[in-house]
């Protein structure tokens, strides 16, 4: 599923009851606001695991001049001690 900036939030919860049925999810998170009311990584990172998602990876980080991260791309995984309801 690919949703417009600043609706991700919403695209989740609204999708909630459904996540169960996936085994991978994969989000573009930002570490910082690149626009207005923009859920970040670290709120992005706790509703996986509500769902039964583990992070498995983060990769294609983007950096400022300074080195310092503004988004990446992050890789969940369903647990495995979670039934994925099919």
């Amino acid at each position: 599923m690919s949703v417009g900036e600043g609706c991700e939030r919403k695209a989740l919860r609204g999708c909630e009851d459904l996540l169960a049925l996936f085994e991978f999810a994969y989000a573009e998170c930002s570490f910082r606001e690149l626009y207005c009311r923009q859920a970040l990584a670290d709120e992005a990172l706790r509703f996986p695991d509500r769902s039964g998602f583990r992070l498995n990876g983060v990769y294609n980080v983007a950096c400022d001049t300074e080195g310092q991260s503004i988004q990446a791309d992050f890789f969940f995984r369903h647990s495995p001690g979670q039934k994925l309801e099919r």
